[in-house]
């Protein structure tokens, strides 16, 4: 059998939308190669994966949440591109675009390649069909694929979803370079280079592209988030502004726009384009996320719950619409509730050390210590440089009565943040445990010239009720 579609996907996050192409295509008269599952008990397997990819016209790699950890579409893709074949990328909108770092999780600005992106597995069959026939009618000008600045683009999209930033920097400039006035290619440039934080070489990129042709909305929206990472929070906005007069019915757009206001601690307005945008589209997750972390961030957890309820509701296996809802659980002290909401973030995707970190806090807050430490040792693991983990797996080790771990991870703490005055306060609280004046004085005194809040901390903590009464003690926390 001749194939003249293959179709690259990863299997636990991408059959189902791999499939429905499948079945699109095979009713526009199309002969697609889809179930590569069922050669696997082949021992020639890999040789009739290549030979379908060889006969193939096309070759359509669909980006999920699993794709860039697969090591088999990614070698599909690099038989592909030694092959010299056409390539349509196609990036779900599901896939996580999230300042992770920090709790609760936001999305990010949603930035666009010029490729397909879809929202459900019916966009994606409407949208390849089109860049088939696209394709099909260039090829009729005879137009070489390595002379194409189009199919350079997108192997620049593909190198870019893979994260090979340089070899997309590399496509993206020779595609430049055969067509100049190629505005989405600036774009794409652009998008590198701010992602990269290379923030006014970005800008000068969207400038081009603007230049070019200054219609495209996404463009406007993409300098300005560049504008906004070099603090030029008043020109990042008129980007926005420009970009939503050109397209004022995108849901993304005022999303974007809210990100910017958020972020520049301007709540009142950002809800306003939150609530605009899920006006626009009720389903949109991000907007209903972002909203939930404006209000977690005004200490409105009940209605940042609602938000991220509703986001989950959209989505269930929305990992980080779950975790945001286990952490704000925590400040309303619903600890059982919370610990429920991060096992089923870190069911979804157990590499977000954040939900660990916060699950061990719950954990330890009603006293099952042991498994608190396995989560903190987790999300330490995945992201050993922050301190206040450290910090915190300290205490359950020091509840533990496993004092020397404790002062290990004290001291790991303090190596990566000398000035992380919850470290120093640790310290001072495991010393006191000690009955070591010395210590507990030189360390609490740290603490508090970091943070003045400990003062009053020390003087409740159970901890220094050995040391409540003495004269030095006393006379720090006054």
């Amino acid at each position: 059998m001749t194939y003249d579609v293959f179709i690259a996907y990863e299997t636990t996050t991408g059959r189902g939308a791999a499939k429905n192409l499948h079945k699109s295509l095979e009713k526009a008269n199309y002969n697609p190669f889809f179930d590569r599952e069922s050669l696997l008990d082949d021992e020639d397997w890999e040789e009739k994966i290549d030979l379908a990819i060889e006969e193939a016209q096309f070759f359509v790699v669909i980006f999920t949440a699993g794709t860039i950890d697969s090591t088999e579409v990614r070698r599909e893709c690099n038989k592909a591109l030694e092959l010299n074949k056409s390539i349509i990328t196609c990036r779900s909108s599901d896939i996580p675009l999230f300042d992770t770092k920090e709790f609760p999780i936001s999305g990010v600005h949603l930035s666009k390649l010029n490729q397909i992106e879809f929202e459900d597995k019916y966009e994606l069959a409407h949208k390849v069909r089109i860049g088939i026939r696209k394709i099909l009618e260039k090829r009729k000008k005879k137009i070489k694929i390595q002379e194409d600045p189009d199919e350079i683009l997108q192997r620049g999209n593909l190198f870019s979803n893979f994260m090979q930033f340089d070899k997309a920097l590399e496509a993206f400039n020779k595609a430049i370079e055969i067509n100049p006035n190629y505005a989405e290619a600036w774009n794409n440039k652009g998008l590198l280079l701010n992602n990269s934080r290379q923030f006014e070489k970005a800008v000068e990129s969207y400038d081009k592209a603007i230049k070019i042709n200054p219609n495209i909305a996404s463009i406007w929206s993409n300098r300005g988030s560049a504008l906004n990472n070099l603090g030029r929070f008043d020109a990042a906005l008129q980007s926005y502004n420009k970009a939503i007069k050109l397209n004022p019915s995108s849901a993304i757009l005022w999303y974007n726009k809210g990100n910017l206001l958020l972020n520049n601690k301007k709540k009142d307005e950002a809800l306003e384009c939150y609530n605009k945008a899920i006006e626009l589209r009720p389903n949109y997750k991000w907007a209903w996320l972002n909203k939930g972390v404006l209000f977690h961030k005004s200490d409105r957890f009940n209605d940042a719950i609602e938000c991220y309820n509703k986001a989950i509701e959209i989505n269930s296996d929305f990992a980080e619409a779950w975790a945001n809802k286990g952490t704000a659980l925590i400040k309303k002290e619903r600890f059982e509730d919370a610990i429920d909401a991060f096992d089923k973030a870190l069911l979804i995707n157990p590499k977000l050390g954040g939900a660990w970190y916060y699950k061990g806090i719950g954990l330890r807050k009603i006293s099952k210590c042991e498994e608190a430490l396995k989560a903190y040792e987790k999300s330490i693991i995945l992201d050993p440089k922050d301190t206040n983990k450290w910090t915190d797996k300290s205490e359950a080790l020091i509840r533990l009565g496993r004092h020397k771990e404790a002062l290990e991870a004290l001291n790991k703490a303090i190596k990566l943040n000398p000035k992380n005055a919850g470290a120093w306060y640790n310290k001072a609280c495991l010393y006191s445990l000690k009955n070591n004046k010395e210590n507990v004085i030189e360390y609490l005194d740290k603490a508090i010239k970091l943070e003045s809040k400990y003062k009053e901390m020390a003087k409740k903590d159970k901890d220094f009720k050995y040391f409540l009464k003495d004269e030095d003690f006393k006379k720090l926390v006054e």
